[in-house]
């Protein structure tokens, strides 16, 4: 082998893994990539890793606060012996510049006591997809950090009873 050879064999590897990076750290595949972080962190409950990926200024339309979710979540993933998150095609949508949106169906699959059950019950029997809003919160490709979840049917104002 010559080194030209050599200079052509690392300069087209070096070409392809520019390439790679390029389209691996489109915004859109790093929200994809997070959101899929997100959900097997919650499965697996692993909390420091969903506080990593829910942005300090997390709020939504019931008023809820990232301590609260992160509380909130710990306490109701408690009831489940495993479970499993299954997004039904999921779409991305740019809204803004640094604002990305999963729209989705989530699929509960699990086992757990009585409230575990009513809980995959009542998610999986949701009409409307659940809007998950995820911000970039810095200069590097991957600090994508989720900002806010909507669902139109989802009251958190009343109970399951009322």
């Amino acid at each position: 082998m010559t080194w030209r050879q050599l200079g052509i064999g690392l300069g087209a590897s070096g070409v392809a893994i520019g390439l790679y990076l390029l389209w691996s750290w489109q915004p859109e595949r790093q929200v994809a990539h997070r959101f899929g972080e997100l959900l097997t962190a919650l499965e697996d409950r692993k909390w420091k890793k969903v506080d990593q990926l829910i942005s300090p200024e997390y709020s939504d339309e019931w008023g809820t606060r990232k301590a609260d979710l992160l509380r909130w979540s710990e306490e109701g993933l408690r009831h489940f012996f495993w479970i499993t998150f299954t997004p039904a095609d999921p779409r991305f949508s740019r809204e803004a510049e640094g604002v990305i949106t999963v729209e989705t169906r989530l699929k509960l699959d699990g086992r757990g006591t009585a409230i575990a059950s009513a809980a995959i019950d009542r998610v999986n029997g949701l009409s409307d997809p659940i809007l998950f809003v995820w911000r970039k919160e810095g200069g590097k490709p991957w600090d994508w950090r989720l900002a806010s979840i909507r669902q139109s049917e989802i009251n958190l104002q009343t109970t399951p009873w009322e």
